[in-house]
């Protein structure tokens, strides 16, 4: 079951900016009432907090009910039992796709601690001690609301080095859809042209040429023909002839040095 599936219509969901900063501050930003939820994620040290606002926490508890109100009213109160297995269900989805995501990093296993609806009660890590934010944006179609992680810096310190990089060596890779794109890939056309030479002449001269007037290029007939691909210089070759027809011998691959400085060249 997925979030859309829960609120019974299409949601947008944008990915927010990781940010860094105190404890503290992070809490003082957080309104009352919204839904707390403190976990961790074993085998990593410390705790967590996952926070869903209050506008999203009432409209799942209003969808879970049957209902189909397009606005929701955020009441100033504590959530009862009843909404608070209700908003666990959410909690538990949210947790299923979020060791998913550190399938790649660390298998992890989300353990639930407790839930608070006032953030001076979710006062898990010191004050000054460093967290990282990170989380998304729920749009519908009336409101919009925030789910937020907030992970201590310690926590995550032991996997910098894997979180920093942009592929993870053991991520899953759906080979159906892998082959599908080598095919698309493979199959797709590109253009290859050969450079017999070049020269710079006057407007005047070009203005003058006439039938059988020899342009005399910057290359000797025994040097190698640039080979361009999509415009970018790839390889060196030897023309010549093949089955009636004009071709060029591979000779070199070129190297990004090489490539770079053909570009200057041209």
């Amino acid at each position: 079951m997925h979030i859309s599936t829960i609120l019974r219509e299409a949601i947008d969901i944008h990915s927010l900016p990781l940010y860094m900063e105190r404890f503290k501050d992070f809490l003082n930003r957080i309104p009352v009432p919204t839904s707390i939820h403190i976990f961790k994620l074993e085998p990593l040290k410390g705790q967590s907090l996952l926070v869903i606002d209050s506008t999203l926490a009432f409209l799942f508890i209003e969808r879970f009910l049957g209902g189909e109100r397009k606005h929701v009213k955020v009441e100033g109160r504590e959530f009862t039992s009843i909404e608070q297995k209700l908003i666990k269900k959410v909690v538990n989805i949210i947790f299923n796709e979020l060791e998913k995501a550190w399938r790649n990093i660390i298998p992890v296993k989300a353990k639930y601690i407790r839930g608070e609806v006032n953030p001076q009660f979710a006062r898990v890590l010191m004050p000054e001690e460093t967290v990282i934010v990170t989380g998304y944006n729920i749009e519908l179609e009336a409101i919009s609301g925030k789910i937020l992680f907030c992970y201590s810096l310690n926590t995550l310190q032991p996997f910098k080095e894997k979180l920093y990089s942009p592929y993870q060596s053991e991520e899953y890779i759906d080979l159906a859809w892998r082959k599908s794109l080598e095919r698309y890939v493979l199959s797709s056309e590109i253009d290859l042209s050969a450079i017999l030479g070049k020269t710079i002449i006057t407007l005047e001269d070009l203005l003058n040429l006439e039938e059988g007037d020899v342009i005399v290029l910057d290359k000797k007939i025994e040097e190698p023909v640039e080979i361009y691909v999509e415009g970018v210089p790839k390889m060196l070759g030897k023309l010549g002839v093949f089955k009636n027809r004009m071709a060029i011998q591979v000779q070199k691959f070129l190297t990004l040095e090489e490539e770079n400085i053909k570009k200057e060249g041209s």
